[in-house]
């Protein structure tokens, strides 16, 4: 089951590939595990917003990026007491080594046919930080260990967006972002692990006044997103909006005139699983 992650970061995206080796049969191994609790849903009769987008189609059905169907053990190393450099191991050999600027976790995140996909997260940091994300997502190949990355540092033009989700089919990446604490963003990005219809990226500005974003997730077909928008510290409010990805419609689904709200999860019937506490 794919993770939510609540930690700061704020940067975007790019995707690139590299070349490894190595190919087996196991299971793979996350390098750290947490286990959470499920928060009671706060919900609202839906409103619905359509903010000016370009058309877009439905997402294509997914399908792996190479002929690769085998499982294999993707592990994680650190390498030194600063938490700051990582191996990262397919079936025990090392494919990428990554170096980080301040200490951070690399961990486990979603796995789907023939990939491994890890995520890296900056621990440490302090301030006023309602939501989080990811700082990269990185996909080790089970076949040949070559390696997918979607890293928000090496895009300076959308400066300020950080990493929120991956769909369960590992194609796209949400991410986010607030400007000059008024306008918020949300969109997404083709990973490159299949052919998207979408501009990648693509991105929506969510109506209302807002200073933060964050707790953005796919459903279970990556045809939606659900994502929290919040104002503070001074005065605390919030809400929950889902998006349309074919229509470009929002709807608000939940509001807090008093505190924070964080999506949780999608429910099977496809409303919305939110709450005043942010899963840990």
């Amino acid at each position: 089951m794919k993770r939510q992650i609540y930690l700061s970061t704020f940067t975007l995206l790019t995707v690139l590939a590299l070349t490894g080796a190595g190919c087996s049969t196991a299971n793979t191994s996350p390098s750290e595990s947490a286990s959470y609790s499920k928060p009671a849903a706060i919900t609202k009769t839906p409103t619905t917003t359509k903010t000016p987008v370009v058309p877009k189609e439905k997402i294509a059905t997914f399908t792996p990026p190479t002929s690769c169907t085998k499982t294999g053990t993707v592990t994680v190393n650190m390498t030194n007491e600063q938490n700051t450099t990582f191996d990262v191991l397919l079936n025990g050999e090392i494919v990428k080594s990554y170096t980080f600027e301040g200490e951070h976790y690399l961990e486990q995140m979603e796995t789907i046919t023939g990939m491994t996909f890890l995520a890296s997260r900056p621990s440490g940091l302090g301030g006023y930080i309602p939501y989080g994300a990811m700082g990269a997502y990185i996909g080790v190949d089970h076949c040949t260990g070559a390696i997918t990355e979607v890293n928000p540092s090496n895009e300076p033009q959308h400066n300020g967006m950080s990493l929120q989700d991956l769909s369960d089919n590992g194609s796209l990446a949400a991410f986010a972002y607030a400007v000059n604490g008024t306008t918020a963003t949300v969109g997404i990005i083709n990973v490159g692990t299949a052919t998207s219809p979408y501009t990648s990226p693509s991105t929506w500005t969510i109506p209302g006044t807002w200073e933060f974003v964050g707790t953005t997730t796919f459903n279970k077909d990556a045809t939606k997103l659900a994502v929290a928008v919040a104002t503070g510290p001074d005065v605390e409010t919030s809400a929950v909006y889902t998006l349309d990805l074919t229509t470009g419609v929002f709807t608000k689904v939940a509001e807090n005139p008093t505190g924070h709200l964080y999506v949780n999860s999608w429910n099977d019937d496809g409303t919305i699983n939110s709450s005043t506490t942010a899963q840990e």
